[in-house]
């Protein structure tokens, strides 16, 4: 017969616990989650230029919230419950790229986390046909369209926006015009 002995030692337990390593980041309290999502959101219903709505996310919590990143074809199906609530459907996500002027590679879009969009990623057939086209060499930020994929368009849009709090920073920032 095997004994099991299970000893408890004050004020240890957080330093032993691996509780911590799944905790959730601290969200505002005006974030909701979605189905098949691991974030809650915040969808605001005022329209804004790119940049001035991924600061605003950022500053809801700086460290744990910023514009939506899709992280896979599940959370862009979660995110555009919110999207279809109230038209017109556009909405800025988080992705961006640096404009060609600014030494940006007209090919490549990043997370406002940080990370590189791979556009031959074969879940990110979630673009509109023929999108990103960066139409006239002007179109740097990344919103979902009215028909409810992704495309690329002007920093000029004036948009609704989803913020989302995941626990991860806004670590990048972008020269768009």
């Amino acid at each position: 017969m095997a004994w099991i002995a299970v000893i408890g030692l004050a004020g240890c337990d957080k330093l032993f616990s691996l509780e911590h390593l799944d905790e959730p980041p601290e969200c505002p309290a005006n974030y909701a989650p979605l189905a098949a999502t691991r974030s809650v959101y915040r969808y605001v219903d005022e329209t804004r230029l790119w940049d001035e709505a991924a600061t605003d996310c950022n500053n809801d919590n700086p460290g744990t919230t910023h514009l939506v990143v899709l992280d896979d074809a599940a959370e862009l199906v979660a995110v555009r419950t919110l999207v279809t609530a109230a038209p017109p459907y556009n909405v800025h996500v988080g992705y961006a790229r640096d404009t060609v002027a600014a030494g940006g590679d007209p090919k490549v879009f990043y997370a406002v986390t940080g990370e590189t969009l791979d556009l031959d990623a074969p879940t990110w057939d979630l673009w509109r046909q023929g999108e990103p086209d960066n139409y006239m060499g002007i179109e740097t930020i990344v919103f979902i369209e009215d028909d409810q994929d992704m495309t690329d368009g002007e920093p000029a849009r004036m948009q609704r926006y989803v913020c989302e709090c995941d626990g991860r920073p806004a670590t990048r920032t972008f020269t768009l015009r």
